[in-house]
């Protein structure tokens, strides 16, 4: 039976599909590189493990009749301006509309390939939309990293097996990222951060990890035989000293590290908003938190706002920073469209910042306008 949840959006009057038009005359081989597909209903439907597989990403009903996206207790919709093609200008909306309401050819590939027919495209490069996120960030993001990584392989599986190989010379396979943080050991001795290799008996530890930590991203205390070695850097050139865990020994269930926290890098941290204005952020059950990540090679920032993703520019130099035009997605949601709005804002006006231990703290030129708190995830 589908779910029915109510949205608190009024469905639009639609006016249906236009009539196709003319195939294009063909003159040229058209190769088309930046276009989307809708993911159909049946998308994870057998594709992920079977512990896992009611917790897929899945088609809901809401009371006011939109058919939109649900996971992890959160609905997300293609709204109407992102499947145009074909509809009346006035049926373009934000609201989410109908798998019925749009062209076949943006979610079944046998009707998108007549589409690229009628405009002439001989191949396509197809992007996800809604239900994974900016890139896959959503999957990425998942409150549980197992779940999340199983939907990236899942959606991967699916374009490669539904979309690509039934016309393998029309259609460019692009699959997504799974983007979440390495796993970072951190000596309770020393205090020293390192990434932990994926290597050797990696993977008991990260299975220890998963079924004793209090939750994503909290730190575990564990003991384990290892080394530090040289790899290749995940970001950028050279190489970078990494943990190997040679074997892993036990879980401290209980136990901590406590010792005093070395400051953690503007770059490449996931910054957890923990309040705008002086004001707590609040964090309904199952909703995602807003954060923001510096990337650590080019001076840009992403992140989520509570509703959308979000992304933009900096300058920093020294405890000088200053944020560029923030770009977003544009989904609208009740609850927690004045706080995204509020950090947008805030934003704006950053001059400086100051990082003690784990914690990031914004300014502008009179005031403290944010802190943030360091993650780290698994």
């Amino acid at each position: 039976m589908v779910k029915v949840v109510k949205l608190g959006i009024k469905r639009p009057v639609t006016r249906g599909l236009l009539p196709d038009p003319d195939p294009r005359e063909v003159k040229y081989t058209f190769i088309s590189v930046d276009d989307h597909l809708l993911e159909p209903p049946h998308t994870f439907e057998g594709r992920l493990p079977a512990k896992l597989q009611d917790q897929a990403p899945r088609v809901i009903e809401t009371e006011e009749g939109h058919e939109v996206w649900e996971f992890e207790g959160q609905p997300y919709f293609q709204v109407g301006f992102m499947c145009t093609a074909g509809r009346p200008k006035e049926d373009w909306s934000v609201e989410p509309c109908r798998f019925e309401e749009v062209r076949p050819g943006c979610y079944l590939i046998k009707d998108r390939i007549k589409d690229m027919d009628i405009g002439g495209i001989w191949a396509s490069l197809n992007f996800p939309s809604g239900v994974t996120g900016f890139s896959g960030t959503l999957f990425s993001e998942a409150k549980d990293p197992e779940l999340g990584l199983a939907c990236v392989r899942a959606w991967n599986d699916w374009l490669y097996e539904e979309w690509h190989s039934a016309y393998p010379e029309r259609i460019i396979p692009m699959g997504i990222t799974y983007m979440a943080d390495a796993a970072v050991f951190v000596d309770c001795d020393t205090g020293e951060r390192l990434p932990v290799a994926m290597e050797a008996d990696y993977r008991a530890l990260e299975r220890a990890y998963l079924d004793n930590r209090e939750a994503p991203g909290r730190p575990l205390t564990v003991i384990i035989d290892g080394s530090v070695a040289e790899r290749p850097a995940m970001e950028g050139d050279g190489f970078q000293n990494v943990v190997i865990v040679d074997r892993f020994v036990e879980v401290r269930v209980g136990d901590s590290c406590e010792l005093g926290k070395p400051d953690v890098p503007l770059r490449n941290t996931y910054w957890k908003l923990m309040t705008i204005g002086g004001q707590p952020v609040k964090i309904e059950d199952g909703e995602r938190e807003p954060h923001i990540i510096f990337d650590l090679r080019e001076m840009s920032f992403k992140g989520y706002g509570g509703c959308n993703q979000l992304m933009g520019g900096y300058e920093s130099e020294g405890d000088a920073l200053r944020f560029g035009p923030v770009a977003g997605t544009k989904r609208y949601c009740m609850n927690t469209m004045d706080l995204e709005d509020a950090l947008i804002e805030a934003l704006g006006t950053v001059t400086a910042f100051e990082i003690s231990g784990e914690t990031l703290t914004l300014f502008n030129s009179e005031e403290v306008v944010a802190v943030l708190e360091a993650r780290f995830f698994d």
